[in-house]
């Protein structure tokens, strides 16, 4: 039995994918005593959880603090400050029509990179911490000492709580970013962790601009992306699971546009942009729209399109459908072996901004970026705003997918697309996942393994 205790913290749905659902935590498993702290796996939950994923790990009885009015200001402040601070793009996109109208916007443009503003962030950040560590203190109990506690979503709140309380008691501290757009949309940090795993040399480099304030000495490790691993499997370009899958999609030897949906309430028509593709492939005699929505599109889908002929739906995750709300959803055991299921059988992926352009991309499938809009909208209301996001912007460099603008140029990509000449460049795509030798998951356990010396 191993001796080690690591206390694993789970409170966002995709970091579920890269921490169970990549099978990095059952690896965990069987190298140290792993207890979970998760509002998404209940106590009634954890036999079944360990069966569906192969696990020998227990839950931790004590539960993640609630945060306080006055904590929830402050933090909205210091968000508020730090993209200011460093200037982040993603800040002038979705506040550029306040920063020429609003004074209080005028003036926080005026404090880029001011010295002032750096030390009110230093002091407003350990003030936070401070707060925090005071309301928490005889709330937060745990059953056992830990040699180590793993983050698995380093922005919530709730986490660096527990991140900080356990690192009074000497307990060290891992922070794995869940995504590529995490650092620059999500806010900040409010946790003194000792490693922190990022993705890719980007994501490292967004870490130092905008943590060299606070500290230095938080060892930075490139792990590659774990869900990916699976991307690279073989099985997937197999001639017998090609037909066993198309087979239960119910495609036979039609191409298939792949098209992901992004959450309902960032694009609230997406069903404008299915219907151009369901016209487009009723032109074509072998063309199939295979819909993967979004964990939270709630748009009926299948009420609405289930009679036609060239559509197959997954995941339609409607009010009515789904038990729980976004944020409480963990991922069905399958849901990554769907994902690269589908990019590997379609011919072209399609998407509006979403995270799966880099799937797309890892799997070398032709990517559209969809950046219009279904009727005329302003820049700040625009779904062409969201691709000069700070986190898209590197792939917009590297020419990563066929950006969109029209209809007309939607039909002509996927025309030019169609041809089977076309992949995304694999040179294009290394440097967003650590060189994508598919082995990240063994990566993050070696660094994991480093972090318990």
């Amino acid at each position: 039995m191993p001796e080690k205790r690591m206390l694993i913290l789970i409170t966002n749905s995709f970091a579920a994918l890269n921490v169970v659902h990549s099978g990095l935590l059952r690896q965990l498993c069987r190298k140290y005593n792993i207890y979970l702290m998760s509002d998404l796996i209940g106590k009634e939950d954890i036999s079944n959880f360990c069966k569906t994923y192969f696990l020998k790990a227990a839950i931790d009885p004590c539960e993640f603090p609630d945060e306080n009015s006055l904590l929830r200001i402050l933090r909205r402040l210091e968000k508020l400050l730090f993209l200011v601070y460093n200037d982040i793009e993603t800040f002038q996109v979705k506040y550029g029509s306040y920063l020429l109208t609003k004074p209080v916007f005028r003036f926080a443009r005026l404090l880029r990179h001011n010295t002032w503003l750096a030390a009110v962030l230093v002091i407003l950040r350990k003030l936070i911490i401070w707060y925090a560590l005071y309301i928490d203190a005889g709330k937060l109990r745990w059953a056992c000492k830990y040699d180590l506690v793993i983050s698995t979503s380093p922005l919530d709140s709730r986490e660096n709580r527990v991140v900080n309380f356990l690192k009074t008691k000497k307990v060290k501290s891992v922070a794995l970013v869940i995504s590529w757009d995490n650092l620059s949309t999500k806010g900040v940090m409010n946790a003194e962790h000792d490693n922190i795993f990022v993705w890719n040399h980007i994501m490292a480099a967004e870490y130092r601009r905008f943590y060299k304030l606070f500290d230095g000495r938080t060892i930075i490790r490139i792990t590659g992306i774990p869900r990916f691993d699976l991307h690279k499997s073989k099985q997937f370009a197999a001639h017998d699971f090609q037909v066993k899958y198309r087979q239960q999609l119910g495609v036979a030897n039609e191409r298939i546009l792949l098209f992901a949906t992004s959450p309902g309430r960032h694009v609230p028509d997406q069903q404008h942009y299915l219907q151009d593709l369901l016209d487009y492939a009723e032109t074509k005699t072998d063309i199939i729209v295979l819909l993967r929505c979004h964990p939270a599109d709630y748009f009926d889908y299948s009420g609405s399109y289930k009679k036609d002929p060239n559509l197959r739906i997954w995941g339609n995750y409607n009010s009515e459908a789904i038990d729980h709300p976004f944020g409480k959803w963990l991922p069905a055991a399958d849901f990554l072996y769907n994902l690269s299921a589908m990019l590997h059988s379609c011919a072209v992926c399609l998407h509006i901004a979403s995270t799966l352009r880099l799937d797309a991309a890892a799997c070398h499938k032709p990517v559209i970026n969809i950046a219009y809009d279904p009727t005329f909208q302003p820049y700040h209301s625009s779904i062409r705003r969201y691709y000069d996001y700070t986190h898209q912007l590197p792939l917009n460099k590297s020419n990563i997918g066929t950006t969109v603008y029209s209809k007309t140029e939607l039909y002509h990509a996927l025309d030019t697309m169609l041809t089977g000449t076309e992949q995304t460049d694999p040179d294009a795509v290394r440097p967003f996942v650590a060189g994508g030798k598919g082995n990240a998951v063994e990566r993050t356990l070696y660094y994991i393994s480093q972090c318990m010396h």
